[in-house]
């Protein structure tokens, strides 16, 4: 074959490659006419016949994105396609791994906001399935916005690292992950997404509007269910910091060595936070955990040393916080132990005993008055305990027409 024939073949090869790419342009720039029209239907279609025959072609995937975006945005199309969203991502991504260099001079023309509206619209109908599910309480609901918020966060890494915007770290993201995987009972993700967050310390979302704590709250309570007491220790002391108004997150450990049975670590614990001025919160825990320690001993009923510690401290909280009625109760039961527990001995006679377990229940009477005559009215677990105490105490003294008094108020 001559050189002149080589030549004519060559040049046959460029005209076809330049009507080619000539039919292809003006394909394009039929689809971009309906996509500019709003006909998405006609868009839809005649994009997915140029996506399959030139799946190599950047410009055409791009396109192709930009169809599918403008279907999840139109709520006369988006029924269209079950995901419109992920169908244009992955577009959007073949298009990056074929020619980066078109995919970013494309989209930096718009502040790339193709792939922010993916974002943007997987996490709009996450929030829209959050707030259905508050409003139904339905798991369900919180199940497909933990969904949603997943494929956001799928986007919004890929935005970021493409350098195209957002943080490293999507607080809102995960903020409303960890919350519906919480509201939708998926523990194992919830403890993902809430462990993620206190190890990052993040106490706030990027909008400052978000409190974490209760996801805080959830961890520490996940951790003392699974009775994980190492990390428990450590989320605790955390949290406490990140909160320190909060008195939650301790009460949450005092419980967890309250269930172990570990006392020494538990009045060991009490040591460092009742360091004045205790919280009140602290200091009532303690004295539970005291007045249960000190009767937990059957053998003796009461030890001393702890005897010591339990009524000046019911009675110094009592003073400080007068209408807190369940320590009121508390010290209302430690006189009436301290009847039960007077037994006969040779140095003590029936007679005194007889008047000191009277005036020990007198003494609980002035407790159990003050709750009743104060909450009268009010229905609540501490009132109907205090009265059947002050009934049966009026019982044991004989006092019946106290009895037929208390009585009235069942």
């Amino acid at each position: 074959m001559s050189t002149t024939s080589n030549k004519i073949i060559v040049i046959f090869f460029i005209l076809l490659l330049t009507w080619a790419a000539g039919i292809q342009a003006q394909e394009l720039d039929s689809i971009r006419l309906y996509l500019l029209k709003n006909e998405l239907a006609a868009a839809k279609h005649r994009v997915d016949i140029y996506a399959e025959e030139n799946t190599q072609d950047a410009v055409g995937l791009l396109l192709k994105a930009q169809v599918y975006v403008a279907i999840s945005k139109n709520a006369g199309f988006k029924d269209l396609v079950a995901d419109s969203r992920k169908i244009a991502f992955s577009a959007l991504e073949k298009a990056g791994e074929i020619r980066s260099a078109i995919l970013t001079e494309q989209l930096s023309k718009e502040q790339h906001q193709l792939a922010h509206d993916i974002y943007i619209g997987y996490t709009s109908d996450g929030i829209a399935f959050f707030n259905a599910g508050t409003e139904k309480q339905s798991q369900q609901d919180y199940t497909s916005a933990l969904a949603m918020f997943k494929k956001a966060a799928t986007t919004g890494n890929y935005i970021y690292g493409q350098g195209w915007g957002l943080a490293e770290l999507d607080t809102s993201n995960l903020f409303y992950s960890a919350l519906a995987a919480v509201y939708a009972s998926r523990d194992d993700e919830a403890y993902r997404y809430c462990k993620k967050i206190a190890d990052n310390n993040i106490v706030n979302s990027a909008d400052r509007e978000k409190d974490f704590e209760p996801l805080y709250k959830w961890l520490v309570y996940y951790l003392r269910k699974k009775n994980q007491g190492e990390i428990l220790e450590k989320y605790t002391l955390q949290s406490a910091a990140a909160f320190p108004l909060s008195a939650y997150f301790y009460l949450n450990y005092v419980d967890w060595l309250r269930e172990s049975k570990d006392n020494d670590r538990l009045f060991l614990l009490y040591k460092s936070l009742l360091t004045p001025p205790a919280r009140k919160e602290y200091y009532a825990a303690y004295l539970q955990d005291l007045f249960a320690y000190n009767y937990s001993f059957t053998d003796s009923n009461i030890k001393p040393e702890v005897n010591k510690q339990l009524l000046p401290g019911l009675k110094s909280f009592i003073k400080t916080w007068p209408d807190d009625f369940s320590i009121r109760l508390l010290l209302a039961k430690y006189y009436i132990n301290q009847a039960a527990g007077y037994k006969t001995t040779p140095a003590i006679n029936r007679a005194k005993i007889k008047s000191a377990k009277v005036s020990f229940l007198n003494l609980s009477n002035n407790q159990l008055n003050i709750i009743v005559q104060k909450n009268k009215l009010q229905e609540s677990i501490i009132n109907q305990e205090a009265l059947k105490l002050l009934i049966n105490n009026y019982v044991l003294l004989g006092d019946w027409r106290k009895v037929n008094f208390y009585s009235k108020y069942k």
